[in-house]
């Protein structure tokens, strides 16, 4: 049990809301992981997407044997598949944590991230999202991974919203595992009505950046980040584009408008409508490899880029 600090013990410092779907195979460790770091402070929410494997067995055993441990643990079902977005706005009624840190289900809590985080929120008074580390292993040895994201050199000059906003629109991405959240952003806005089904990382962070809410980055590092083959992100071995591709760029196109970003509405349109005709067209093949590659080499940004820097 993490007794590094006993701020706020008497109250609900943070709400862990934990993301399932079949995941039988990793549970155990997140779970573990959890506990280690276990405190009277804690709440823990755990929010199934209809699993088909034993992952919910797992849980409420879990549950049975930790409840004593934290400040609560609530485990949320469903008798259907609803996808990441609406699995997690289920959870939005029940946290009770000033701030809510989010984990998938096959991830794990890295050592120490309870005290990190509790030192990044002291420090961090003023803002509402604090985006700190992953360590990225693809193994199954956690111990020789050395990999952490987002990067240092990176993050360290995303010095104010527009620059973050301009990475974003770059192509770049902020890892969603990586960010912990002032609660009430999920419980008294709307930050989510641009997110699909799976994809809601990018819309969730545009629409925060939009409304000019105040990121910080620490160092600390929060999260184990498996990377495998069911990552909802990535592409199949025989696709040219990721199946989110056409939303990830309707997503850029929405945003860079309303954010008056000429040159990037130009671009996501771009690669929007590109980007479909390779995704109608079956998304493989050598034509469509070659259309993808003529996609790739003249998007409109890379014009601007040459003799601005875009963050």
């Amino acid at each position: 049990m993490d007794k590094s600090n006993d701020w706020m013990m008497n109250s609900c410092f943070i709400t862990l809301t934990i993301l399932t779907y079949n995941s039988s195979l990793y549970i155990q460790e997140l779970l573990k992981s959890l506990s280690l770091q276990a405190a009277t402070d804690i709440q823990v929410i755990i929010s199934d997407d209809c699993s088909t494997d034993k992952t919910v067995e797992i849980i409420e055993k879990w549950i049975q044997e930790n409840k004593t441990l934290f400040f609560e643990i609530i485990l949320i079902t469903s008798i259907q598949n609803k996808g990441v977005v609406e699995n997690k706005k289920g959870t939005f009624k029940y946290i009770k944590g000033k701030w809510t840190k989010g984990i998938a289900g096959d991830d794990i809590l890295y050592p120490g991230a309870i005290k990190g985080l509790r030192e990044d929120i002291s420090k961090f008074i003023d803002s509402k999202i604090i985006v700190g580390k992953a360590l990225l292993f693809e193994s199954d040895t956690i111990e020789s991974s050395k990999t952490f994201i987002p990067k240092s050199e990176i993050t360290r000059k995303l010095s104010s919203n527009e620059k973050i906003k301009n990475y974003l629109f770059e192509g770049n991405t902020i890892p969603a595992i990586t960010l912990v959240v002032k609660s009430d952003i999920f419980t008294q806005g709307n930050y989510f009505k641009h997110a699909k089904r799976n994809f809601e990382d990018l819309p969730f962070h545009l629409e925060l950046l939009t409304n000019n809410i105040q990121f910080s980055f620490s160092e600390n590092p929060y999260i184990i980040y498996r990377k495998h083959g069911n990552n909802l992100s990535l592409k199949n071995a025989n696709q040219i584009l990721s199946s989110s591709f056409v939303d990830y760029q309707s997503v850029l196109l929405k945003y860079a408008w309303i954010n008056n970003k000429w040159i990037y509405s130009i671009n996501s349109f771009w690669n929007l409508v590109l980007g479909f005709i390779i995704v109608k067209c079956g998304n493989h093949g050598s034509l469509l490899k070659f259309l993808n590659t003529f996609r790739r080499k003249l998007q409109p940004k890379r014009a601007k880029n040459m003799f601005i820097k875009p963050f």
